[in-house]
């Protein structure tokens, strides 16, 4: 009785109970409420943050039915909406939407896609896995593009394995379709964007994690939605080699696997292969004693099929790449063995005030000359940055005038060094599509204009997948056709 007579004779009780008060509080719940309100059948929380400030500004869309049809669709922003399983909620394309009428077309003068196109061919016939290598920025940093590419190509061609995968979250909304990464932290991340670390080795995935304690660990799980990695999961850990190394131990639901030590003579990437004898849940690292540095994980189930390594970093450039010891970048992606390496660049560099065309465009064919020498086998595929959308008088959108010229020299290069070129601005439908996927119903385009909603992005990955797949059956028509004579 005494705590309840303290609350009533309490101000913020007696404020409360006021009709005022509590109209106010109505009025400054709707006045926030509708800065986000466009109309009553759509209610959007959304963030513009500078991805060239390593933080993104990409929307998720998550349609909801309800009874009430003035709300029949709720969007939400995907940074801030997470599933049970603290992850960003994916969605992905149904057979029907896959249908691939008239996708734009892949420019590949060189025929540098054939090698690829050979691969898928002796996948398709269950003889190999062909592994896909898919790098970019924001757009892909979330596995949010590449989840429905991977989605589409293992339903093609057989699932086999997720892949590379960072040990845990770089950044708070990273994360792998049907995985859950868990990590205290004990653990201090360094990224090629920032903050950068002494060596300037970052790694396959353009990360890198050192512990800051001794018995720190991570977690990686499989969802409970899904079943379990199967027997003969085929683990590799890419981790770094020094005099000033450690060990580490390698749990496989609990049950202590193998112990393995860092500690080498000299600097270098080392690799950790283990071959699960049981089908298992959830995978788990466990420093033991000194100074362990990691790159990432690998699952792949040692049969035919795609395997498709997502490798997005926020605020990542396509010129980064020569942040890094060419030798130290060139081995970890050796050991991948792509069958072909995608690169989706352009977002970021568009907000350089003073875009260098020249620069970028020798950069680009720097890059790309370097992985064509050391990885001859692997196809490369280069994507040009979406559209990007600026806000102009009298309220319209129009396409930033830098985002062609990015465009522009990234084809150019890609040509020249002779790497296939799709044109994701015009395959969006040239100018001003950032504008008019903005209008459509639902979005596909987030309120910043430069980033594409869940459906906006999977209508990309939808378009990519069908290029790339019409190209592959050009392809084999082709060869069958030259065979048959």
């Amino acid at each position: 009785m005494k705590v309840k007579k303290i609350v009533q004779n309490s101000i913020a009780f007696k404020l409360f109970s006021t009709k005022w008060y509590r109209a106010l509080l109505i009025v400054g719940i709707l006045s926030f409420c509708t800065a986000y309100i466009p109309g009553l059948e759509k209610i959007k929380w959304w963030s513009s943050i500078n991805e060239s400030n390593s933080l993104s500004s990409s929307t998720a869309e998550l349609t909801v039915t309800t009874v009430k049809s003035t709300f029949a669709t709720l969007s939400l922003n995907w940074h801030t909406l997470l599933n049970n399983n603290n992850s960003p909620l994916w969605t992905t394309i149904s057979e029907k939407e896959l249908s691939c009428n008239n996708p734009y077309p892949i420019e590949d003068p060189s025929n540098n896609l054939s090698n690829f196109f050979e691969k898928l061919i002796e996948t398709s016939k269950k003889k190999r896995i062909t592994r896909i290598v898919h790098y970019g920025d924001s757009l892909i940093a979330g596995d949010w593009v590449t989840s429905t590419l991977r989605d589409s190509f293992q339903r093609e061609f057989g699932d086999a394995g997720p892949g590379f995968i960072l040990p845990m979250k770089a950044w708070r909304w990273y994360g792998h379709k049907g995985l859950k990464l868990e990590a205290p932290n004990g653990w201090k991340v360094y990224r090629i964007t920032r903050p950068p670390i002494y060596d300037n080795r970052y790694g396959l995935g353009g990360v890198t994690f050192v512990n800051r304690r001794r018995f720190v660990s991570f977690v990686i799980k499989r969802k409970y939605n899904l079943p379990p990695f199967p027997k003969n999961t085929i683990i590799q850990i890419f981790a770094e080699a020094s005099p000033k190394g450690g060990y580490f131990s390698l749990y496989l639901d609990k049950k202590l696997e193998a112990e393995f030590s860092t500690i080498s003579e000299t600097k270098g990437t080392t690799f950790f292969v283990w071959n699960s004898s049981i089908p298992f849940r959830k995978l788990k690292i466990k420093v033991i004693k000194g100074r362990i540095r990691l790159y990432g994980i690998v699952f792949e189930y040692g049969k035919s099929g795609i395997v498709y390594d997502s490798l997005g970093i926020l605020g990542a450039q396509f010129t980064h790449f020569l942040k890094m010891p060419s030798s130290h970048w060139l081995e970890q992606l050796k050991m991948r063995a792509p069958d072909l390496i995608i690169f989706h660049y352009g977002t970021n560099e568009s907000e350089s005030k003073k875009f260098d065309k020249e620069k970028y465009y020798h950069d680009i064919k720097e890059i790309l000359s370097m992985l064509k020498k050391n990885l001859p086998e692997s196809s490369c595929l280069v994507l040009s940055p979406m559209d990007r959308a600026m806000r102009v008088s009298g309220g319209r959108f129009i396409t930033m005038p830098i985002i062609k010229k990015i465009v522009e020299t990234q084809r150019k290069a890609t040509l020249e060094v002779g790497c296939a070129f799709w044109n994701t601005f015009m395959a969006m439908g040239g100018e001003g599509a950032m504008a008019r996927w903005g209008k459509m119903k639902p979005r596909l385009a987030s309120t910043d204009y430069t980033h594409p909603t869940s459906r906006g992005a999977k209508k990309i990955a939808k378009m990519l997948f069908c290029s790339l797949i019409k190209a592959y059956h050009n392809y084999k028509n082709s060869k069958n056709s030259s065979d048959n004579k």
